[in-house]
């Protein structure tokens, strides 16, 4: 598809929407498999001033909230519900009008729910290109054909396409198998890639099988989830190129990102922090951390980029556009944003309410350890114990690691050292503290 056909795409599927009563402010839900064909339905929807909803389908064709006016799907999914508006092959035409753009559309995404129950967050037109330029910023203009992995129903994937979009790319999807994929990204000449980190593992693993290495390919961005530093150094050794691990969220777009195999030994690394975002550490009650012990880590997201809870409607921020991440994190000596994990993990000592990591440096410094994590124990009195799981080398002493931390803390916390042969982690490949918790010290 060309750029002036998708554009004479976009025109005729917006003349289709139209004489199917498709209004401003009115919510579209789209399930529709075709990449490029979403691709042209989500701008359609917004050219006509409509909203674009990410919901599952039994919620969109429900009479619950949050309400959505049309469904549109395609004829071997149709249901003969009323909501739906089947999309036919004969909408593939040329327009035969030219629609004007209609403002005040909005896009509606799922939050990925790493805090309990996917949340929905409305982003106007205009911020999901603030956000867009956001990541020219920090990254630079995409300077090859792009491939997305990414489903184009979500965040991530749509902003990619844009992306292409914006620079005058070529963009290319999954194919019907991943030979045939990576065949065509190979002829293609695909310079940029964005993938979750399940797809960049089949991809090595076919092009392998293939033989196919994409001499063109200069960087891979992994997005939805964590990269392991062995992934990401196989594929940066067979394709030759670069591949990062991208750090943000739905409500504060792309904060950080890092080469994986740069810091193999590492835990949490998120990267540098992009030079145009503003962020702060604070303890639970708000106060400033000093960002070498860390805190829960909050950002200043620009007025433009704020998205707003849905469908209440009300800010995520507060006046001076802070919001808390959820994490906590800290930086290290070079600047490094390093998570240790959710803001629900503090330990609460007596008042004073520390992140794990303020424990876990002190043990990093041996280096008989492999890794660490520290976790709350609970108590009767209500006021933590801190739990230490370690991964040791040989010939480790614990005692000597447990007086050192009860001397470097004056005493202050009762500590509990375990050794374990590996730490549990979450899907997202962040060490598990709550596990450690109910394993190690169940709950009173």
């Amino acid at each position: 598809v060309s750029f002036e056909n998708l554009f004479f795409t976009v025109l005729a599927f917006a003349e289709n929407l139209k004489d199917r009563r498709v209004k401003p402010g009115d919510f579209i839900a789209i399930f529709v498999q075709d990449h490029i064909a979403a691709i042209a339905l989500k701008l359609a929807v917004l050219r006509l001033g409509a909203t674009t909803i990410a919901v599952s389908r039994s919620v969109a064709l429900s009479d619950t909230s949050p309400r959505v006016n049309r469904v549109l799907v395609t004829e071997e999914t149709a249901t003969g519900h009323p909501h739906e508006i089947v999309i036919t092959k004969d909408w593939i035409r040329s327009p035969t009008t030219y629609t004007l753009v209609t403002k005040g559309g909005h896009i509606i995404n799922s939050t990925s729910g790493t805090t309990g129950t996917p949340k929905l967050r409305m982003e106007s037109e205009s911020g999901t290109i603030a956000r867009i330029e956001n990541g020219f910023k920090a990254r630079g203009l995409l300077d090859g054909p792009v491939f997305i992995g990414h489903n184009i129903a979500s965040l991530v994937g749509f902003k990619s396409s844009l992306s292409a979009l914006y620079c005058g790319q070529t963009q290319m999807h999954f194919l019907s198998s991943l030979p045939e994929t990576l065949a065509a990204m190979e002829l293609n000449e695909v310079a940029h890639a964005y993938l979750p980190p399940i797809h960049l593992q089949r991809l090595l693993e076919a092009a392998r099988e293939e033989s196919i290495r994409m001499p063109a390919l200069k960087r891979i961005n992994v997005g939805g989830g964590v990269v392991s530093p062995v992934l990401a150094e196989q594929c940066e050794t067979f394709f030759g190129c670069e591949v990062f691990n991208d750090y943000g969220s739905t409500e504060t777009d792309t904060i950080a990102s890092y080469r994986p195999s740069q810091s193999p030994d590492q835990l949490g690394v998120a990267g540098h922090i992009y030079p145009h975002l503003e962020c702060r550490f604070a303890d639970q009650d708000g106060q400033t951390m000093d960002p070498i012990i860390g805190g829960e880590f909050w950002l200043r997201v620009p007025s433009k980029m704020q998205v707003r809870d849905f469908p209440s409607l009300d800010s995520l921020y507060d006046r001076d556009g802070w919001i808390n991440s959820g994490d906590i994190g800290r930086l290290d000596g070079d600047g490094l944003l390093i998570l240790s994990g959710r803001k629900s993990e503090f330990l609460n000592l007596g008042g004073n309410k520390l992140a794990p990591s303020y424990f876990e440096e002190v043990v990093l410094q041996s280096y008989l350890i492999k890794e660490v994590a520290a976790f709350r124990i609970q108590t009767e009195s209500g006021i933590d114990d801190v739990g230490i799981a370690i991964v040791p080398e040989d010939e480790f002493d614990a005692t000597e690691i447990k007086a050192e931390l009860e001397a470097k803390f004056d005493n202050l916390y009762t500590i509990h050292i375990t050794l374990v042969e590996t730490l549990p982690v979450t899907r997202a490949g962040k060490v598990d503290r709550k596990k450690l918790s109910e394993i190690i010290a169940p709950p009173l």
